[in-house]
C-alpha cells in the first residue's frame, strides 16, 4: 500500500527537525496543550530530566474546568483497539526484501502475554546473520527498540488521522547541564514518575521544536509531591557531571538518537 505523503503546511516547513518533519509528512502534527493547563498525564519514556515524553490520557482539556458529570475518554484507546481488529485479520507485513512504502509503519508486538500493534516510525536498518532489523521509534509512547522487520505491518491511512500521542517535555526551572544528567538522576526520577498518574502543570510551550516545560506533581499522595523539587535537592545532593568530566549521554538514550 503506497502512502501518499501529505502537504506540509507553512507552519511545518519551518520546523527544524528533521525526524518531526518527516513524521509530520505522513501523520497529523502533534496537538500541544495551552501554556498554563493543567492536565493528568503518565510519563511514558525518560531519557533525561530534560528530555521525555508524557501522554495525556485524558486530552488537553485542564483538569480545573472540566464538570464533574463528564466523560473523559483515553484518546489512544480507540485506535490501539482498531488497529488489533484489522490487522489480526489480514495477512499484510512488509517484507524483508522489499523496500518499505513509508517511514511510518505498525509493529506487532507481545505486552505482557498480549499481541497489541503500536505506530512506529523507522529510523535505521541492519542486517544480522542473514535477518533483517529496523529501529522503531513509537510515536505514541516515546519509546527507541529494534525489532525483526517481520513484525512491520504497513500502516493503513485510517490509523494516521489521531496525532502522535507521545509528547516531548522538560522539567521547568531545571537548566541541562552542560555535559549531561547523571545516571542516578535520571534513574533517580524515572523511579518517580514510572507509571504513576500525575498532574502536569505546563509552564512553556515550544512549538517550533514541539516541546514542553513542566512541572510534575504527584497527587496519588497524602500530601502533593512536588516532582520538580524534589530533582532540585536531589541536584544538590548528586550534581551532574562538570565541565569535561567523560559521562554517558543521557539526554539521547544510552546509544540512541531522539526524532524529536
Amino acid at each position: 500500500m503506497d502512502l501518499v505523503p501529505k502537504q506540509p503546511t507553512p507552519k511545518q516547513l519551518h520546523r527544524k527537525d528533521p525526524w518531526m518533519e518527516l513524521l509530520h509528512q505522513y501523520i497529523m502534527p502533534i496537538v500541544l496543550p495551552t501554556c498554563g493547563t493543567v492536565l493528568e498525564g503518565i510519563v511514558t519514556k525518560v531519557y533525561s530530566l530534560s528530555h521525555f515524553y508524557v501522554y495525556f490520557y485524558q486530552g488537553l482539556q485542564d483538569i480545573r474546568e472540566r464538570q464533574s458529570e463528564m466523560v473523559l475518554t483515553d484518546p489512544l484507546s480507540p485506535l490501539t483497539e482498531a488497529m488489533f481488529d484489522y490487522y489480526e485479520n489480514t495477512s499484510m507485513t512488509c517484507g524483508n526484501n522489499s523496500a518499505l512504502d513509508s517511514k511510518l509503519q505498525v509493529v506487532r508486538e507481545i505486552c505482557k502475554q498480549s499481541v497489541q500493534y503500536c505506530r512506529v516510525l523507522v529510523l535505521d536498518t541492519k542486517e544480522e546473520k542473514e535477518k533483517h532489523f529496523v529501529k522503531l521509534f513509537f510515536v505514541d509512547h516515546g519509546e527507541q527498540m529494534w525489532y525483526a522487520r517481520e513484525h512491520l505491518r504497513p500502516i493503513h491511512p485510517k490509523f494516521l488521522d489521531l496525532p502522535p500521542q507521545a509528547i516531548p517535555c522538560r522539567l521547568h526551572g531545571l537548566e541541562k547541564p552542560v555535559t549531561s544528567w547523571s545516571r542516578q538522576l535520571t534513574d533517580n526520577f524515572n523511579k518517580m514518575t514510572e507509571e504513576i498518574p500525575l498532574a502536569v502543570q505546563v509552564m512553556e510551550v515550544d512549538s517550533a521544536k514541539c516541546v514542553l516545560s513542566v512541572i510534575l506533581y504527584n497527587t496519588n499522595e497524602e500530601n502533593d509531591i512536588n516532582i520538580n523539587e524534589e530533582m532540585k535537592i536531589s541536584i544538590l545532593s548528586n550534581p551532574p557531571f562538570p565541565v569535561g568530566t567523560e559521562s554517558t549521554c543521557l539526554d539521547c538514550g544510552v546509544g540512541t538518537t531522539h526524532p524529536f
